[in-house]
């Protein structure tokens, strides 16, 4: 999943201060919501990793578990989860004939699709849904350089993988992803940086549904209070990536406590569309090892 905005704009914001070379890195997250489907899903996630800094170049590995009760998000996507209906990829596949791209919103609500079809939520198979379940995700690789770091203005360029290691027949899209980025960053002020990034995905897809690589970005606002508090607000969004549907966007806003040896915060957002949860709450931290 994306690393929370607040830690990465507050790692600039005191950069000048930061010796740090190695990291350990982690996040429980929860998101719950209906997406697209007559029922709601809820999904616990905890990733751990490690983080390795030489000069402008970082290099990152994690590797996340989940704790979900259904199988109608699949770990893919820019988000780290896309409302596919399954591994099988065969629910949204058969009830998304004729949705367009006029599709409904947040509410999942009838409209105009391009069969005449009307755009109630999909209704999936009791099956999917079960007592929550754990799953070892895809581990996640990803290496970013820095090429501008001058005066209030900073610039960086990455590149991630996802390694399809999960279980396909029920979380995994049993496909590599892969994505681009670039980033940049302004200080704005004593303790204050906006922030921006743009990225792509080429995604993996599933035996019976066909995901489009989705182009996203992100702005986000954070200001650093006392040396030890930071605080922000942020926007994000991508194209489509289920075929027929709206695409995933979401705003929230975090805190974070900077500390000697790392930092500690909390991230809250909220979907705005039918791809997106309805809420989300991630935790996050960050530990110097050297």
């Amino acid at each position: 999943m994306r690393r929370p905005c607040l830690a990465l704009l507050l790692a600039i914001a005191v950069a000048p201060a930061s010796g740090q070379r190695v990291a350990y890195e982690g996040s429980l997250g929860m998101t719950t919501g209906r997406y697209i489907f007559a029922s709601r899903t809820t999904t616990v996630t905890l990733t751990t990793g490690l983080a390795l800094t030489a000069g402008p170049v970082t290099l990152r590995a994690s590797l996340p578990v989940w704790w979900q009760n259904s199988t109608l998000i699949t770990a893919s996507g820019p988000g780290g989860g896309t409302p596919s209906g399954g591994s099988s990829g065969g629910t949204v596949s058969d009830s998304g004939q004729g949705r367009g791209s006029g599709g409904s919103g947040g509410g999942g609500g009838s409209g105009g699709g391009g069969a005449g079809l009307a755009l109630s939520r999909v209704d999936v198979p009791a099956t999917a849904f079960t007592d929550f379940r754990v799953a070892v995700g895809d581990p996640m690789t990803s290496l970013s350089l820095r090429i501008l770091s001058r005066g209030r203005w900073e610039v960086s360029l990455g590149g991630t993988v996802k390694l399809p290691l999960a279980d396909t027949a029920h979380y995994g899209t049993g496909q590599w992803d892969v994505g681009g980025s670039a980033s940049v960053s302004v200080r704005l002020g004593p303790g204050t940086v906006a922030g921006g990034d743009l990225s792509w995905w080429y995604l993996g897809d599933l035996p019976e549904l066909d995901l489009k690589n989705p182009l996203g970005g992100s702005v986000s606002l954070t200001h650093l209070v006392g040396g030890r508090w930071g605080v922000s607000a942020f926007a994000r969004a991508s194209s489509s990536v289920v075929p027929g549907f709206t695409a995933p966007a979401s705003i929230g806003g975090g805190i974070a406590r900077l500390g000697a040896a790392g930092m500690l915060g909390l991230e809250v957002s909220a979907g705005l569309s039918e791809t997106s949860p309805d809420l989300g709450l991630t935790g996050y931290w960050r530990l110097a090892i050297h």
